[in-house]
């Protein structure tokens, strides 16, 4: 084998050797120039379009192998020891590697690449059928002995029955395939997969797990089969059914132990591997019977486990324990644990007791029906969660006092989020007064902070404090800390109504961080929420996106439909406003496909329709807005909404007819809002309004005094999205209190927002070139999203940043225009249209994009497919090649989406890092 210097020195006279975009380093040279092996092999290959001689460079071999055209979509150009270098994509060297076997290593070791490459196993199997009838059916044996591809993927019908080898050299000790119409050798059977990377599907990896056993490889090899997963042979599936049996019966005691310790907590950890394959645990949760066969020490374990302090081995124990049939022990241990479980998130194993023990004749616990009716409630299962509580209550109704209230509290909480307000209220007084029976001063405080919530959501703050801060007194009488941070949340949230957005802040942030400390996620999520739109409020645009990204993934984990539904509609608004067109409508989708799928809260409905309405003001789409408030308005009648919410709707209509210049209407529907919305001009919804009906009717509201309002506005620290659409009318009073409104709201604007708005909105420009001293303090700072978090960082913090990039993980540095990776950069230009595609893509990440909204977004026009295709289809390419050259695993892919065929994303198999403005 050469030295690697001697590699080193040949470089350059390598790429002058190829001549044109159809010629590429492939084979094993691809391998090495790629990182999937150490060393470079003895003769290197460059596949070409026509003949060329072959020649000796120094120690190595370089052979031209003649493969007619290749489209340029498989070739990639890398950089490599300084050299820019054109090589095959990974997929396209696994075909050519199949195709050309004199130039492939061994069979076993081509059959490795196959399980720890990272690939596109669509798009592979694409490229081989347009090679040849012979590669792809090599092809396709490789992916299913290597488990890489499941038995549906397989392109069976488009094999031809010409019968051929896997591998031509090898000439002994073959076997026949007739699936696959190939001959390979015998000693393929017997080898174990390699482990795959580690951005191969759990599903994937959990059969490659499997098949890594000898023990099966044995037995794949006595029936001369290939095990191919997901497969429809009996045969194979009664073998693989056969071993489980035979695994599990043979199991020695600490294997048995792990088996049961681990079948509902087993989590990936490459360092510490199973004992045992992982899909057995699936198979023998599902077959009782087969447990049976060790049920003496499966009823000991169970026994020893069920008093465990660890929270996990308790519920396995709780698990196996209703498996094997017992009932008394482990209703008892569960009603000790169901508090802690569900609060731990273990809503499979609740939802498994539930449907194991609920139709039995049991009475349980109250704490027991509470924490179950708590999981149907948390996964939107309503109606079952009442049923449960009302049949607790009958069994529970001679007993007066907490035990009771706790079921009316329940049923309140449940009965407030069907929209069932006043029934709510019932409850919850009936929970009240039976909290007071027996002086539960924990409780009372729980009932008071419900009744608070619900005066506050009806529009009245005031009482809603009231309620707060009597449950704060018994939450100091009862000594629960944990409550505090409840109580501090929602006292922000008043503060916050009331306009005080400063202490909304403060106290709400306290909450969410205590919340999190104390690993009480639901609780996070909810405080989340509220501090999320203060910071939404506030114009912090980017902050607001961080702690909303945390509360999805809490959401997404308690498989909360309605919270999902929230954020990413908020989400879709941020990057509205924000100039990230692409990425919002593709939010906008998320959240429509939710909404279709599902019935979710009326409150989240709410959210989600009230920001699609600003989004069509905020683009001008003025028409649409009407309608859709007025729709908002019918249907918030029909469901005995709050004033509130009718009256907020009325100014989003009455602001929508002023910006129409049907003033006129507009006026009549600002009274309206007046009515419905109270007279409270200190709240931060009244003083919106207020602002509006004094710049443009002040003769209507005499009482309403400008200049004041706008001094109130500003103190508040509030922000308005839409101040580019009254900046002409303040322009025209031209008073200093009208300037420092819209100079305050130029330097809060963040520069993509200011940009937009002064496209967009007439007086803008004139605005801020008369008004703007200075650069935007909005401008200062940047936004770091990566694969786990979202956080703000000062010029300063980005600029020390920039000094040691992370060399682990992709980085796109939008406003430096540089995509690195691993020691390697390349220079985009900022603000062309592959650097606005790339970063509308990762923004999006890891949703789909539809080309329509991409094209809206990068070229600023609609997308036509008879005459843009080809455009788009080449900036695609040019940013494939870009994402290839740093880092080959990068792609991007095409999905299909719930509006459109034709949708596209980043997928990136290692972390990631984005910087933008």
């Amino acid at each position: 084998m050469p030295a690697p210097e001697s590699f080193a020195i040949i470089l350059e006279h390598l790429g002058s050797l190829i001549s044109n975009e159809g010629e590429y380093f492939s084979h094993q040279t691809a391998l090495f120039l790629l990182g999937l092996v150490p060393e470079s092999p003895q003769t290197l290959t460059i596949v070409s379009d026509h003949r060329r001689r072959n020649r000796s460079i120094g120690e190595f071999e370089l052979v031209f192998v003649y493969h007619g055209k290749t489209t340029s979509a498989y070739i990639q150009t890398i950089i490599f020891k300084g050299h820019r270098l054109q090589v095959s994509t990974v997929e396209k060297t696994l075909v050519d590697l199949t195709k050309d076997s004199v130039y492939a290593p061994t069979v076993a070791e081509l059959a490795s690449l196959f399980c720890r490459v990272s690939f596109n196993t669509r798009l592979l199997i694409n490229i081989a059928r347009q090679t040849s009838d012979s590669v792809v059916k090599r092809v396709s044996l490789y992916l299913a002995w290597s488990g890489r591809a499941a038995y549906h993927e397989l392109p069976f019908k488009h094999f031809k029955r010409t019968p051929v080898k896997l591998d031509p050299r090898e000439t002994v000790k073959l076997t026949w395939n007739g699936l696959f119409f190939t001959r390979f050798p015998e000693a393929l059977l017997l080898q174990s997969p390699d482990l795959p990377p580690a951005d191969v599907d759990m599903t994937t990896r959990l059969w490659m797990e499997l098949r890594n056993l000898s023990e099966l490889c044995e037995k794949q090899l006595q029936a001369n089969m290939i095990f191919i997963r997901e497969t429809p042979e009996p045969r194979i599936n009664a073998i693989i059914e056969n071993y489980f049996i035979e695994i599990f019966r043979n199991l020695d005691s600490s294997k048995l132990n792990w088996l049961l310790a681990t079948t509902l907590n087993c989590k990936e950890d490459i360092e510490f591997p199973p004992l045992i394959p992982r899909l057995l645990l699936s198979f023998i949760a599902n077959r009782t019977d087969v447990l049976h066969l060790r049920s003496e020490e499966i009823a000991e374990w169970v026994d020893h486990q069920l008093s465990s302090a660890d929270l996990e081995m308790a519920g396995s124990a709780i698990y196996f324990g209703t498996l094997m049939g017992l009932e008394t022990e482990i209703v008892e241990r569960f009603t000790q644990l169901s508090s802690r479980l569900f609060y731990a998130g273990k809503f499979n194993l609740i939802n498994f007791f539930a449907e194991s023990f609920l139709q039995r004749d049991l009475t349980f616990a109250p704490n027991v029906y509470l924490d179950i009716s708590k999981t149907f409630s948390a996964q939107e299962r309503y109606n079952e969660a009442l049923q449960l509580l009302e049949e607790a209550k009958t069994k529970y109704e001679d007993q007066p006092g907490s035990t009771l209230g706790h079921l009316f509290y329940a049923s309140a909480l449940v009965l407030k989020r069907l929209s069932r307000v006043d029934e709510s209220m019932s409850e919850l007084f009936l929970a009240r007064e039976s909290f007071i029976i027996d002086n539960d001063s924990d409780s009372l405080a729980r009932a008071e902070n419900a009744l608070g919530n619900i005066y506050f959501s009806r529009g009245r703050p005031q009482s809603a404090r009231a309620h707060y801060l009597a449950g704060l007194h018994h939450a100091r009488q009862s000594g629960n800390e944990t409550l505090l941070s409840s109580f501090l949340a929602n006292i922000g949230l008043v503060e916050y109504d009331l306009g005080n957005f400063s202490k909304a802040k403060a106290q709400l942030s306290r909450a969410y961080s205590m919340n999190r400390q104390q690993e009480n996620l639901w609780n996070a999520s909810v405080t989340g929420m509220g501090l999320g739109k203060i910071f939404l409020k506030m114009g912090h645009f980017f902050k607001a996106m961080k702690v909303f990204r945390e509360v999805l993934a809490i959401r997404e984990k308690k498989q909360n439909q309605s919270g999902m539904y929230e954020i990413f509609s908020l989400l879709a608004w941020i990057c509205e406003v924000l100039g990230k067109q692409a990425a919002a409508e593709t939010y906008w989708s998320q959240a429509s496909s939710l909404l279709s799928a599902t019935k979710l809260e009326a409150r989240a409905c709410y959210v989600g329709e009230s920001l699609q309405a600003m989004s069509h003001v905020f683009n001008l789409r003025l028409a649409d807005a009407e309608k859709h408030y007025r729709q908002m308005i019918l249907r918030a009648i029909s469901n005995n909404a709050s004033p509130v919410q009718i009256g907020d709707c009325q100014y989003g209509l009455a602001a929508t007819l002023i910006f129409l210049g049907r003033e006129k209407e507009g006026l009549e529907q600002l009274q309206q809002s007046f009515k419905n919305i109270g007279s409270e001009h200190s709240r931060a919804q009244r003083l919106q309004i207020d602002v509006l009906a004094a710049l443009y009717f002040p003769q209507s509201f005499p009482e309403l005094e400008l200049n004041s309002l706008i001094r109130q506005y500003i103190k508040s620290g509030s922000f308005d999205p839409f101040w580019g659409l009254i900046a002409q009318k303040l322009l025209r009073h031209d008073s200093p209190t009208t300037n420092e409104y819209l100079l305050y709201h130029i330097g809060k604007t963040p520069p993509s927002m200011l940009k937009l708005i002064i496209a967009r909105f007439p007086g803008c420009d004139e605005a801020v070139e008369k008004l703007q001293t200075c650069d935007s303090r909005a401008g200062e700072f940047f936004t770091l999203l990566s694969s786990d978090e979202t956080t703000t960082l000062h010029r300063e913090e980005y600029v020390n940043w920039q000094k040691t990039y992370p060399a682990d993980q992709l980085v796109f540095d939008a406003p430096a225009g540089l995509l690195l990776y691993s020691g390697s950069r390349l220079r985009i230009k900022i603000g062309s249209i592959p650097h606005n595609l790339l970063l509308q893509l990762f923004i999006a990440q890891p949703h789909a994009v539809e080309v329509e909204a991409l094209y809206r977004s990068v070229w600023g026009s609609s997308f036509d497919p008879e005459y843009d295709q080809g455009a788009f289809k080449t900036t695609v390419q040019r940013v494939k090649q870009l994402l290839k050259s740093i880092c080959p695993s990068t792609r991007i892919v095409r999905r299909r989406s719930k509006n459109s065929i034709r949708a596209i994303r980043i997928s990136i198999a290692v972390p990631w890092i984005l910087v933008f403005k």
